[in-house]
């Protein structure tokens, strides 16, 4: 079988550690070009600028630059005729997000965010404890995705950068939240609080409705954790 090529966006330290390592093992995937690399691990593969990268034929590009950058180069790899694998958060605002969907079914190619959790057997396990209603009504969840300070160096520090908590660790809660419950919010059903400095630290968000409560914890500067708790009548 013909290997199909892929182009990588802004590979960071999270790709060189837990996704390089799976290209390198299953080699299903050959790696055609790199653009905004600077890592020295990837010196036998091409480094291009924007211009040439976007000039190529990949089959797929995944997009591992900072949360700001997502959309631009979403649109720019969809224009490319290149399926795409983005790093979660997809976007960092919903304005465009329709237009991308949209030009993506004009182009027939897959959109994919990298929230890898939903494909574990535990959470297989989650969804059909909440759809049998094994233990009887759902009452309330708890859920948090924390972690420890980074290095201040990072982007996630930067405003510039797009950077903040926020999209890193919420966005796992919100996506938690959209798999596990599929009616849409009422207004004035959820209260989200959030520390501020230059970017979003901490914080936590509590949603009601129809009487099930779920509350979410997220941020640094606190000891890492990704928990979920669900209680049920019985």
């Amino acid at each position: 079988m013909k290997k199909k090529t892929i182009g990588i966006i802004g590979p960071g330290n999270h790709f060189e550690e837990k996704i390089y390592p799976l290209f390198k093992k299953y080699n299903f995937l050959k790696i055609g070009g790199v653009f905004r690399k600077r890592n020295k691990k990837f010196k036998n593969i091409n480094n291009m600028s924007e211009d040439i990268f976007f000039k190529k034929n990949f089959d797929f590009i995944y997009i591992a630059c900072p949360s700001v950058l997502h959309e631009k180069y979403i649109i720019k790899s969809l224009q490319n005729n290149s399926h795409v694998i983005c790093e979660k958060p997809f976007i960092a605002s919903s304005n465009k997000i329709n237009s991308i969907i949209s030009l993506a079914k004009k182009k027939k190619k897959l959109l994919f965010e990298t929230f890898m959790y939903q494909y574990h057997p535990s959470f297989h396990y989650v969804e059909k404890l909440m759809k049998k209603k094994t233990y009887g009504k759902f009452k309330y969840l708890i859920s948090s995705f924390r972690c420890p300070s980074v290095a201040k160096k990072n982007n996630r520090y930067k405003k510039k950068a797009g950077g903040g908590f926020f999209l890193d660790t919420a966005s796992y809660l919100v996506s938690l939240e959209n798999a596990l419950f599929t009616k849409k919010l009422k207004k004035n059903e959820m209260v989200s609080q959030k520390i501020k400095q230059k970017v979003d630290l901490k914080g936590n968000i509590f949603i009601n409705s129809n009487n099930k409560k779920r509350f979410y914890f997220w941020g640094e500067g606190q000891n890492y954790s990704n928990n979920l708790e669900i209680f049920f009548e019985n």
